[in-house]
């Protein structure tokens, strides 16, 4: 059970997947996703200056935000890996250009999102963190007032 033992191996798979019109339209829904994930921390930006909250509070929410920002573009990569791998799937095992092209124009928009996403989060990243050292400052002003 030495080396050579390992490159010799041959290893076998069986994929069972069930396809139908419901797991092949659910392909449609990722660019949502995608176009979610981008607005969101904006939303929620506007949100958290609009709360009548402590500034305590708000920088708390400010930094939150920001980990979220941050986190975005790996959680969008993942997906990218995910339906870049349902893509070849689909389109090995169907071998349907209609469901290919539909899966080409998907991937076509995601990656065009994707390539903005980066750049959005790193904004909203300093964004969020000019707002919470902000709303830190007013904090401390108010400690030491009272």
């Amino acid at each position: 059970m030495g080396l050579p033992y390992l490159y010799n191996q041959t290893l076998n798979y069986t994929v069972n997947i069930i396809v139908n019109p419901e797991s092949i339209a659910f392909i449609n829904i990722f660019s949502l996703i995608f176009i979610l994930l981008t607005i969101a921390p904006v939303i929620s930006f506007s949100i958290i200056l609009a709360l009548k909250i402590s500034p305590r509070t708000k920088s708390l929410l400010f930094f939150l935000n920001g980990v979220f920002s941050g986190i975005i573009p790996f959680i969008t990569n993942g997906l990218i890996n995910y339906l870049s791998t349902l893509q070849y799937i689909y389109s090995s095992i169907l071998d349907d250009f209609n469901i290919y092209s539909e899966l080409l124009n998907v991937m076509s928009l995601i990656t065009s999102i994707n390539q903005d996403i980066v750049f959005l989060a790193i904004a909203l990243v300093v964004l969020n963190v000019i707002f919470m050292l902000y709303y830190v400052g007013v904090y401390i002003k108010e400690r030491q007032n009272i």
